[in-house]
């Protein structure tokens, strides 16, 4: 892999649920593979699956809440997102949704910045580079 590959996902992120005494993580299966599919459509590279250690940059753009009058959600566009869901949350599920589509296990992943901003255009951004 030379350089670096960008893929925008469009709609808004989805985040793993933690439920039971331990903290277990779960996602409703059919939402899973249905997302997976989209990911795998829209991540379609004449490239290989990477190999080896690998930077992914993360950039989760979620929407603003439709209770908010339309001034305050103009003024939210493009400022951090300080709400539920977590940030390991969306990461935890993007990083699963991606292996064997972008690379072989999400334990290659060895560097990388992840952010939640506000949007009125959810989608989440996807750089990665291989080191």
């Amino acid at each position: 892999m030379n350089g670096k590959r960008t893929y925008v996902i469009k709609g808004a992120p989805i985040a793993w649920k933690r439920s039971g005494r331990q903290g277990n993580y779960y996602y409703d299966s059919q939402i899973f593979e249905k997302e997976r599919a989209r990911i795998e459509m829209l991540t379609q590279d004449p490239y290989e699956i990477v190999q080896g250690p690998i930077y992914i940059d993360l950039t989760f753009y979620l929407p603003i809440p439709l209770s908010i009058g339309r001034v305050k959600r103009e003024l939210l566009e493009g400022k951090p997102h300080d709400k539920k869901p977590d940030r390991d949350n969306l990461e935890k599920f993007i990083f699963d949704a991606l292996r064997g589509v972008l690379y072989t296990d999400d334990a290659q992943i060895a560097d990388g910045i992840v952010r939640k901003i506000y949007s009125l255009e959810p989608r989440t951004e996807i750089v990665i580079y291989k080191l």
